[in-house]
């Protein structure tokens, strides 16, 4: 399964914008499928920031980045659900948590 690394300006569910909510959604829907996702923000992990070979130096017009396997496959732009699919090869369904109903839990 894939490893998915996204780097933002701020923790993105605080986030009022619909398509960074999304996102965190799709990440989170991906890792119950299997995939390992780890998620950092600038303001509580600057040091990661500043080590990491594809986020040292970025502002924050260059946020976000998203790196799967080790490789950036987005960068200061929010991916979709359709990307996040065949970027991982992993299918979701589009729409609710769970796509067919909710899986969450909730």
């Amino acid at each position: 399964m894939p490893t998915l690394i996204l780097f933002e300006e701020t923790d993105g569910l605080l986030s009022r914008e619909q398509r960074v909510l999304r996102l965190h959604l799709d990440l989170s829907r991906l890792e119950r499928a299997g995939a390992k996702v780890a998620r950092y923000n600038l303001r509580d992990h600057p040091i990661i920031f500043s080590v990491h070979p594809e986020t040292r130096g970025l502002c924050g017009q260059d946020l976000p980045v998203l790196m799967i396997d080790d490789r950036v496959v987005s960068r200061g732009t929010v991916p979709d659900l359709q990307q996040l699919t065949e970027w991982t090869k992993i299918q979701l369904e589009p729409g609710g948590c769970g796509g067919n109903g909710c899986t969450c839990g909730g």
